[in-house]
């Protein structure tokens, strides 16, 4: 029963859906909308009011992989958007549920806002360095270390992590890239493998490109201290919000 798992109020994320067996769509395509449930028409129709939507229009036509988010876990199911209308001041698109629901791992999807130095290489023989490779997860640095530092990381996830660059990199060519973070008031290095997935030029910054990663390459023990990161940057952007609130 989708009330089980779907609740009103409750986030829903879009993305055009991939073909390739095996591969996760929110690592492989950009976020096309941001919602939350307005309504449960039926077991095979949902109404999702829109928060946030890219420049690019839904099409009937297409497939679509919508997220059901909650604080403690998420499923997904494949969607087609049937119609598209105003109430009152709310967007609210409506879909026609095409999959059964299936449970995802919510610490790997979920994505976190996080702005930082960093800077990436391409491999040409990724195999050979990723074996020659034996540094830590993390790394304590100074800040003037990254001062030569010259792109930025714009989200992570426990499944890799979105970045802008001026240079363009194929999807599919394997990295190697560091970038700046702050743990426990001390500045470490995070130094992963990574394979690109997506990159696109950015609309309203020219000669700027939008990449996203997927980590590859890693050991368990590495898996594992990355979602304790992300799992640090989100409470820890959830108490600023509490401040904030109380102010």
């Amino acid at each position: 029963m989708i009330d089980e798992y779907v609740k009103i109020g409750m986030t829903a994320k879009m993305y055009l859906s991939v073909s390739v067996k095996g591969e996760n769509d929110a690592d492989r395509q950009p976020c096309i909308c941001v919602g939350k449930i307005e309504k449960i028409l039926s077991e095979h129709e949902v109404e999702i009011e829109v928060l946030h939507q890219s420049e690019e229009s839904f099409s009937k036509k297409e497939t679509y992989v919508m997220y059901f988010i909650a604080p403690l876990e998420a499923c997904m199911c494949h969607v087609s958007c049937l119609a598209s209308y105003h109430d009152e001041q709310k967007k609210i698109l409506s879909f026609k549920i095409l999959s059964p629901l299936e449970k995802v791992q919510r610490r790997m999807h979920e994505r976190i806002s996080y702005h930082a130095e960093l800077a990436f290489r391409t491999l040409s023989e990724p195999m050979k360095e990723w074996k020659e490779d034996q540094q830590e997860l993390f790394t304590e640095v100074s800040d003037t270390y990254y001062k030569n530092y010259e792109d930025t990381v714009v989200d992570i996830s426990g499944g890799g992590i979105r970045f802008t660059s001026k240079k363009c990199v194929k999807p599919n060519e394997c990295i190697l890239a560091d970038f700046k973070t702050i743990q426990g008031g001390k500045s470490m290095m995070m130094h992963v493998f990574g394979q690109v997935v997506y990159c696109q030029a950015l609309r309203n910054e020219k000669d700027v490109f939008d990449i996203r990663m997927k980590y590859i390459h890693l050991s368990e023990a590495k898996k594992e201290q990355i979602i304790r990161f992300v799992f640090q940057l989100e409470r820890e952007q959830r108490n600023v919000k509490l401040r904030r609130g109380g102010e």
